[in-house]
């Protein structure tokens, strides 16, 4: 990871970033923003359960090279999560 450069672009009546290949979440992850000053920090939005989360690292597609896969896990049945 480092540091790459985008543009600030107009989306309908708000702002949008472009965010370059080699940084990207990938399609249909939801992100949270948070703003302090000038400075912005994007990251994947929380999950509020563990199968939430499951599916939230499923959708992130497979593992990048040289990381070696692992077995698919199911969470398990627990009250109150």
């Amino acid at each position: 990871m480092g540091t790459v450069d985008s543009r600030v672009f107009r989306s309908g009546k708000g702002e949008a970033v472009g965010l370059p290949e080699e940084i990207a979440y990938g399609e249909d992850i939801e992100v949270t923003i948070t703003r302090l000053g000038d400075r912005l920090t994007i990251e994947p939005k929380r999950a509020k359960t563990v199968a939430d989360f499951i599916a939230l690292v499923r959708r992130m597609g497979p593992a990048a090279d040289g990381v070696q896969a692992r077995d698919p896990v199911e969470p398990p049945e627990r009250l109150g999560l």
